[in-house]
């Protein structure tokens, strides 16, 4: 039964995220590549993450393919960003700033 309610909640979650316009749209085989990269993320964060970078990035500029960098360069890149967002305001925390990262990390790491 707990299995269930998981696999629904995750089904939910991957709906909602499909529902919005971003660029790239987490799939359940990208539910392993989370699992591969980031072990402690959950399915759910990482649809945070996906969401936080389409609310975030875009109050500043287009947004860029995940696979566009490399998952080495994209941690540098986005706390860059986010200094330049704090400046201006919009406000991104350190979570936010993590759950970015990772979303765009495993989207940018090669599949196994």
């Amino acid at each position: 039964m707990m299995n269930k309610i998981i696999l629904f909640s995750a089904f939910l979650t991957i709906t909602a995220a499909c529902s919005s316009s971003k660029k790239v749209v987490p799939s359940q085989p990208d539910a392993a590549k989370v699992n591969s990269v980031y072990p402690e993320l959950t399915l759910a964060d990482f649809n945070q993450g996906k969401m936080l970078y389409g609310e975030k990035c875009t109050a500043c500029h287009a947004l860029k393919s995940p696979t566009s960098l490399t998952p080495e360069r994209w941690p540098s890149m986005v706390a860059d960003m986010t200094n330049k967002a704090n400046k201006r305001e919009l406000r991104i925390d350190p979570n936010q700033e993590a759950l970015i990262i990772k979303y765009l990390v495993t989207m940018s790491t090669p599949a196994k």
